[in-house]
């Protein structure tokens, strides 16, 4: 997305202020990889049976993320930690790429069939508006 396309889609108030606007940037790209990762208990649309799918997903910048694509043997791992995930994030600019993805060998075969990421993605502009506004409120304030 151009840096242009994204300063239309938080308002002619914050795009005014670039380090506001990567701050809703920042917060849009993890609430967005959140909802990908919310397991189905949780409500959303990532199964987790071993745990390795949900924690194979990888944060990057500007790069594909790469790593262990098949889980070890007897590999269970319940929850998933975000921490990485923010830490990256919190680095990017408003012209890095944030790229998450799950480097998983089955990851593409069950985005096919639950589809968590691009339904995660489909909401990117609803979550970028509510995020926005969350954030202009607080600058009110």
């Amino acid at each position: 997305m151009a840096k242009n396309d994204f300063a239309s889609q938080v308002g002619k108030h914050i795009a005014k202020y670039p380090r506001i606007m990567t701050e809703v940037y920042r917060q849009a790209a993890q609430e967005t990889i959140k909802e990908a990762q919310t397991p189905t208990a949780k409500g959303g649309r990532m199964r987790v049976r071993t745990g390795f799918l949900i924690n194979s997903g990888i944060a990057e910048l500007n790069s594909l993320p790469s790593g262990e694509s098949v889980a070890p043997e007897g590999y269970m791992k319940a929850g998933w930690d975000p921490q990485p995930m923010v830490l990256t994030i919190n680095k990017a600019t408003l012209q890095d790429r944030i790229v998450f993805g799950w480097v998983a060998n089955y990851a593409v075969f069950r985005e096919a069939q639950d589809a968590f990421l691009r339904l995660a993605v489909q909401n990117w502009p609803q979550t970028v508006n509510r995020v926005a506004k969350e954030t202009e409120r607080r600058m009110r304030k």
